[in-house]
């Protein structure tokens, strides 16, 4: 697998969702024909536990910044899902995945909490307002 990041594991869950991980990751958006990418990687793991937080949308880009929610004992299997992107996406033709990954994940770190990086999305990304939840 390349070395770069195309998802960030969030820290700071507490009282309701202290068993869950919240993860944000840049995956294709939904078209009339299809689902995100991950969330088709998801379903045919059989993968119901994921709950979908919603995402951001970029202008200039096709890719959106997925947010979920998942709980503590599948983190790993989330890790693995979401690791297999970084091959299939480019394999649907978005050759600049990496590139789009590395712009929008190199600055954070995995102790931020979700609200700075929806600020910092926001701001700095020049992302849309978030979409979903």
């Amino acid at each position: 697998m390349e070395k770069y990041r195309n998802y960030i594991q969030l820290e700071g869950k507490t009282g309701l969702f202290k068993n869950c991980v919240d993860f944000m990751y840049v995956d294709i958006p939904a078209t009339e024909e299809s689902t995100p990418y991950a969330d088709r990687l998801f379903m045919i793991g059989g993968f119901d536990w994921v709950d979908f937080r919603g995402d951001f949308t970029h202008n200039d880009y096709e890719y959106i910044i997925a947010w979920c929610r998942v709980p503590i004992k599948h983190v790993e299997k989330t890790k693995q899902i979401l690791e297999a992107l970084k091959t299939g996406i480019p394999l649907l033709g978005y050759k600049d995945y990496q590139k789009f990954c590395e712009e929008v994940f190199m600055p954070m770190t995995e102790s931020d909490n979700i609200r700075e990086v929806k600020d910092y999305l926001k701001k700095e990304v020049k992302l849309c307002t978030p979409r979903g939840k």
